[in-house]
């Protein structure tokens, strides 16, 4: 929800904003400038880096008076890196100009999935504008002199109030405003384009109960959010990175990992961003060993043939006395088998030590086998995503993926803005239905 205000409103609001000095006027902040402001002055810039993420891109071919003459519709396998030589808005659209590459003459459309490289479009705020922090979830981030992430906080806002900021600007394709004052002084915080600061539209709250024993696949009173999973076991190369991406962009996700990976560095690590970012991210458990616990084998640890009852309620147990130290929270009860194998027996076994809800997925992106072996490109990645979700889906993927980080912009930016689906956690999907 985003919070406009009036000009009386925001005069009540900044008298009374936390922060400000009593005794003496505050300067007079005005509105920030929306991104489609901040933009309009913008023309020829030089030459910048241009990217333009995997997957599908819409290249704009426009006429002399701005309206659109032609189009032009690829598919990147890959992140593609060019330049870029004007920025210019058009009906409320920022576009840049493609120099190079298969789109080279075509504008695209300013968005995560094609901006310049960077930072872009800052304006400096003299005096500093007013920035309304709704009440909600809300994220704020540091950048290096490259404008990667180095940090953020997410704090839940009980009171709308005003903040200042002192700087606004696109960075990596995401309009930002820049704080001057406050908790948050320094940090930059994501925009809505009516200038107030934008909040997570999701949650991992509240965390289902215990309850009956339930199979999900896919929700149905959900409305329009879809769960995003992640397992975590074996391969973990790519882990943090996107980890940090979904941070990055308030992207809420529930992480399903095996004991033996929360083991391991790379694990810990993913772990301690949960424990972290409770908001953001919540876990499940994948037992201990990943053995197939109905037909057994899959693993130098496992049994050959069937585990015993006992032995499917270790393998929860053990994972979960892992788990739950690194993480801040107990799995309990989602939980999902591996290999999705799982009959009545099994279930019995692990809602006895309280997972009584089986996490199982609608839409498969088999994001874990590398492409020379069959396995998806990132542009396969988001297709499947976005052309087989529905309302209540989840979505199964790896943190392990071979290209699933690079199939993140595409689908994230198609599930929000083509699909108008919230990407979300199991919690918030059990907490809907």
């Amino acid at each position: 929800m985003s919070i406009r205000v009036g000009p009386i409103a925001l005069a009540l609001l900044l008298a009374a904003a936390p922060g400000l000095p009593l005794g003496r006027a505050a300067p007079a902040p005005r509105p920030a400038a929306t991104s489609v402001e901040r933009t309009a002055v913008v023309a020829s810039f030089g030459t910048r880096p241009l990217v333009l993420e995997a997957g599908r891109q819409v290249g704009l071919l426009l006429a002399e008076d701005g309206s659109i003459a032609g189009r032009r519709t690829i598919t990147l396998t890959a992140r593609t890196e060019g330049t870029t030589t004007r920025r210019r808005t058009v009906d409320g659209d920022v576009l840049l100009l493609v120099a190079s590459g298969p789109l080279a003459g075509y504008y695209v459309r300013e968005s995560i999935v094609a901006h310049v490289a960077g930072i872009v479009g800052r304006q400096r705020h003299e005096p500093p504008a007013a920035v309304m922090l709704p009440a909600g979830t809300v994220a704020a981030y540091r950048f290096d002199a490259g404008w990667q992430m180095t940090s953020a906080v997410v704090r839940d806002v009980a009171v709308p109030h005003v903040r200042l900021a002192d700087q606004s600007a696109v960075i990596n394709g995401r309009s930002y405003h820049r704080l001057a004052d406050g908790l948050w002084a320094g940090s930059w915080v994501p925009a809505m384009a009516d200038g107030a600061a934008a909040e997570l539209g999701c949650t991992t709250e509240p965390r289902a109960a215990l309850g009956t024993r339930q199979v999900v696949r896919r929700t149905d009173g959900a409305g329009r959010r879809v769960a995003l999973t992640f397992d975590m076991g074996g391969r973990l190369t790519p882990a943090l990175r996107i980890m940090d991406y979904l941070l990055l962009q308030g992207v809420c996700t529930t992480i399903f990992p095996t004991g033996d990976s929360a083991g391991t560095s790379i694990g810990s690590q993913v772990l301690d961003m949960v424990r972290r970012y409770p908001q953001v991210f919540e876990v499940g458990n994948h037992t201990m060993h990943h053995c197939n616990l109905v037909a057994g084998g899959e693993g130098s640890l496992c049994p050959v043939s069937r585990p015993s009852d006992s032995r499917a309620r270790a393998e929860l147990t053990n994972a979960a006395a892992v788990i739950e130290p690194l993480a801040g929270h107990s799995p309990v009860p989602y939980w999902r088998p591996p290999y999705g194998a799982f009959d009545t027996r099994v279930l019995q076994a692990a809602a006895s030590v309280s997972y009584t809800k089986t996490i199982m997925w609608d839409v498969d992106t088999i994001d874990w086998l590398p492409v020379k072996q069959g396995g998806p490109t990132a542009a396969d990645i988001a297709a499947k995503v976005l052309g087989g979700v529905a309302s209540g889906s989840v979505v199964l993927m790896h943190l392990g993926g071979f290209n699933t980080r690079a199939a993140l912009p595409a689908l994230v930016y198609g599930l929000q803005r083509q699909r108008n689906l919230t990407p979300t956690t199991i919690s918030d999907l059990l907490a809907r239905d």
